[in-house]
């Protein structure tokens, strides 16, 4: 009975020295810093961020990877640190604040219906991968709408695949932020254009 019990520990033993700890990773969509602008405002409008759409199969946690025309997986280890709808929000209220074209902006206004609104849909966030390479994708709209005029004044889109130096989701997160900075700088001087003329 004694060596049944030791064969028993033995293995049990044996067998929890074996398992492997399973780490998550999480990444950032971070904002790429911009100076303030000390200019005064453009417009004495207030623009109103709203929260960004983005398509249900990259909405979640999970990192979408397409290996494939039409068929996506996800990473079970490697997650955002926080929901793409909610990072890309937050770096586009960060981003058009610090630039001064409207008196103010900001993610809700209590207190009557701002003059602008900005909507954003995310169509697309991956990983794709082609011949062995990593590639970030982002294929994203925005959409600067004039409450008074009750139209678009300002609309932009941008679909951007960048290919990553090394197969790295870290890469791939720092890409993203990069890609959608860039993405905002053009929107930004439509959105000047457009106000300078008005």
């Amino acid at each position: 009975m004694k060596k049944v019990i030791v064969a028993f520990l033995a293995i049990f033993l044996a067998g929890c020295g074996s398992n492997r700890v399973v780490v998550k990773n999480y990444y950032l969509i971070e904002p790429i810093m911009i100076e303030q602008s000390a200019s005064d405002p453009l417009s004495e409008g207030r623009c109103e961020i709203s929260d960004v759409d983005v398509a249900a199969p990259f909405a979640g946690r999970e990192i979408a990877i397409r290996d494939k025309s039409h068929s996506i997986k996800y990473y079970e280890n490697h997650q955002w640190a926080v929901q793409a709808n909610q990072a890309i929000t937050a770096v586009i209220n960060d981003n058009l604040s610090a630039r001064n074209l409207f008196r103010q902006v900001g993610r809700r206004f209590w207190d009557g219906r701002p003059e602008y609104s900005l909507y954003t849909n995310v169509h697309q966030l991956e990983v794709i991968i082609k011949d062995k390479d990593f590639f970030a994708h982002l294929n994203i709209e925005f959409m600067l709408f004039d409450n008074k005029g009750d139209s678009v004044a300002v609309a932009h889109k941008a679909n951007r695949e960048l290919r990553l130096p090394e197969k790295s989701l870290n890469l791939m997160a720092k890409s993203i932020s990069e890609i959608l900075a860039e993405e905002l700088n053009i929107l930004s001087s439509k959105i000047e254009q457009q106000l300078e003329n008005q």
